[in-house]
């Protein structure tokens, strides 16, 4: 059972949810459902107990993280793996997900190294946790006090995972719920908010195309916040390497979202319209049930502007000096948007 109160009865052991997330790593906090998915990247929050005098390892927008949150996040992450290795088949039954691409994340973590993955996914959970601050999708004493509530008392009747009752054990339960909870609590509840918040904008009911633009906002988000990996003989973790980590862990998704038989696509009596304003980072989409036309008209200052329009000539979407569109026919494969543009 998770540790978070999720918004439905359904959860995913805290074991699958650590796991993962020592895999995924720039994942996102718990989502409404199953944390594994690879669109919920809401990452596990790692809690810290940093003091003043511990040495800054990174800097991730406001934030600082230090060599002992980093060293906490490499534990959790080497236990974790070794877990994996052991039960790799078993955690993707559980969370739903092919064991192979549960193994090329797993790679992903061997390749560029423990310390690369475990700080990639700290700045990335603490980068997101600003974007929904700034957003307004901020945590309430109330909710963090009953998510608290729930999870403790879940504790006390034994009903979490054996890992996570010994990890809990082992620190204290005063300490864990007072001082480490709260925070990874925090953080984890802020960015599942910003999730839904992304979920709503994209204004479709798939879940595989939330998924896609969830991807893509992560990746805007991470692009323009400012990080910093100093270089220090206390770890081995470049800036370099976590953004190559993070870069490849977003190609894995797109590749693993392409490879699969149910990628996001059009309702089959469904035209998909997407539109992205010069001035705005996301795409508009608007559904129509009739083949939309390309139509011309005139702007305030008598410019010609070519909008899309529906067959009496009404403007479904005005298409401005730097606006783009794509338009996907009913049954086709939706576009995966990407920085470059739509794929």
């Amino acid at each position: 059972m998770s540790i978070f109160k999720l918004k439905i009865a359904t959860r995913t052991s805290l074991v699958v949810l650590l796991v993962v997330a020592a895999l995924i790593t720039g994942g996102v906090a718990v989502g409404a459902g199953t944390f594994w998915s690879d669109d919920y990247q809401r990452g596990q929050a790692t809690a810290s107990e940093s003091s003043e005098d511990d040495s800054v390892v990174a800097t991730a927008g406001d934030m600082s993280i230090s060599a002992r949150e980093l060293h906490q996040a490499v534990l959790h992450l080497q236990h974790m793996k070794q877990m994996a290795e052991k039960e790799l088949q078993g955690l993707g039954e559980d969370a739903d997900l092919p064991t192979d691409y549960l193994q090329d994340r797993h790679n992903l973590v061997i390749e560029w190294g423990d310390e690369n993955a475990a700080l990639a996914s700290l700045i990335q959970e603490h980068v997101l946790h600003q974007k929904a601050t700034e957003l307004g999708h901020e945590v309430t004493d109330e909710e963090l006090e009953e998510s608290k509530e729930w999870a403790r008392e879940a504790y006390e009747r034994g009903e979490l995972d054996g890992y996570t009752q010994g990890y809990i054990d082992s620190v204290g339960a005063d300490h864990y719920w007072d001082n480490i909870y709260p925070a990874l609590a925090t953080r984890s509840m802020a960015i599942e908010k910003l999730y839904d918040g992304v979920a709503e904008k994209a204004g479709t009911q798939s879940h595989d195309e939330v998924r896609v633009h969830w991807h893509n906002f992560e990746e805007e988000v991470i692009s323009a916040a400012e990080i910093t990996v100093p270089e220090s003989e206390e770890h081995s973790a470049t800036l370099d390497g976590v953004m190559g980590f993070l870069d490849d862990v977003r190609e894995t998704n797109r590749a693993h979202l392409r490879k699969d038989d149910d990628l996001p696509a059009a309702p089959d009596d469904t035209w998909v319209i997407h539109v992205k304003k010069a001035n705005s980072e996301t795409w508009e989409v608007i559904h129509h049930h009739d083949e939309p036309e390309v139509c011309t008209g005139e702007d305030e200052n008598g410019n010609k502007r070519h909008h899309i329009c529906d067959a009496d000539g009404k403007v479904l979407a005005e298409i401005g000096p730097g606006d783009a569109s794509v338009i996907t026919p009913p049954g086709e494969t939706l576009p995966i948007f990407t920085e470059d543009g739509p794929k």
